[in-house]
């Protein structure tokens, strides 16, 4: 009983050993199957940490890169801002142009009639001056007229003087035959008409009128 009993226990401890012979080939087998998921995740970490190590780098980079695009963008709101502000101030002088503008044109307008009726004035001062030089030429016309008659009084007075002047020769002349009838010939007293005559008649001809005509121009 013993000896069975010791024979149980020991294909019991073979039994036990067999197990644990097995559960220790299937630890072995997990221990090589974990031995190489380990090394493969050595190999992962590794690549990881490379990974990592290009990342950080590739962060320092993209902070350098985005620490410069800050400026930039810095840069560019600055020049947002100073162009906004031209564009306010332009905004501000093209509204004050426009203003100016419609002054203008209202003064222009204001200037436009002013000048209109300074065209109607001077048009009127035109006709008016018109009028005055018609005015004038027929005063020069009278002023020509009255001139041509006082030089025509003045020649008819020339030949009036010339007239008289004969008249009292020819009384000397009979004052003289009255007074002394024998004293003249008849030859003396022809050749004595005949200078009365000539002299008479060449003062006439001086003293007589002339007349010059002058053709007037069309103004």
């Amino acid at each position: 009983m013993d000896i069975q009993n010791l024979d149980n226990k020991l294909r019991n401890l073979i039994d036990d050993i067999n197990n644990t012979q097995n559960a220790l080939n299937k630890n072995n087998l997990e221990n090589r199957d974990l031995d190489d998921k380990i090394r493969n995740l050595d190999c992962q970490c590794a690549n990881l940490k490379c990974e990592n190590t290009n990342l950080n780098n590739n962060i320092l980079k993209e902070k350098a890169v985005r620490g410069e695009k800050e400026r930039q963008n810095q840069h560019l709101n600055d020049v947002i801002n100073d162009h906004d502000n031209q564009i306010c101030d332009l905004e501000n002088k093209n509204t004050t142009l426009n203003s100016l503008n419609e002054q203008t044109n209202n003064d222009i307008k204001i200037l436009q009639n002013d000048n209109d009726k300074l065209k109607q004035h001077i048009m009127l001062l035109t006709q008016q001056n018109q009028k005055l030089l018609g005015e004038l030429e027929k005063v020069k016309d009278q002023d020509l007229r009255m001139k041509t008659l006082l030089s025509r009084k003045e020649q008819s007075m020339m030949v009036l003087r010339g007239v008289n002047s004969c008249l009292e020769q020819a009384t000397v002349c009979l004052e003289k035959v009255e007074n002394d009838p024998l004293g003249y010939s008849n030859n003396n007293l022809r050749n004595s008409g005949e200078r009365v005559r000539v002299n008479s008649s060449e003062h006439y001809r001086s003293g007589s009128p002339s007349y010059s005509y002058m053709r007037k121009e069309n103004a």
